[in-house]
């Protein structure tokens, strides 16, 4: 004789009961943030390469307050004038590339713990006892 639950789903066909339907969407939720993750990663060593190629050639030795190359880099032996958003790339996008890495490698974990078959079982037994303990015990 089977659960109602089972018997519901044997009608059907159904392998996956009701129950698994929340885990198979966390799955596909994890999978998504693991390659979003990746792909910010990926665009912000991209951008850090970019910035780092292009400093030192494209940018102008003498400050140009017209374009807002204003902020003072050495590079190389030789001062260039870089922009506030260039600065705020080579501040930031290594901070921020990392704090993406990290939460991939999260997300990842919490993807492969998701499809682990894991089954932890607690069993807690409480004996209320009415004699006092024996003396020295």
């Amino acid at each position: 004789m089977q659960p109602p639950e089972r018997a519901a789903n044997a009608g059907r066909g159904a392998n996956l009961g009701v129950e698994l339907r929340p885990k198979r969407r966390i799955q596909l939720l994890c999978w998504a943030l693991v390659v979003f993750f990746t792909a910010c990663t990926l665009a912000c060593v991209v951008g850090w390469g970019i910035l780092l190629t292009t400093i030192c050639s494209s940018n102008p030795r003498t400050p140009v307050p017209l374009t807002q190359h204003v902020i003072p880099y050495n590079c190389h032996g030789m001062t260039v004038f870089m922009s506030p958003l260039q600065d705020a790339l080579r501040t930031w996008l290594t901070p921020l590339g990392l704090l993406f890495m990290v939460l991939g490698l999260v997300t990842g974990v919490m993807l492969v713990l998701s499809y682990a078959k894991v089954r932890i079982d607690v069993h807690v037994d409480v004996t209320d006892r009415k004699t006092p303990p024996a003396a020295g015990r």
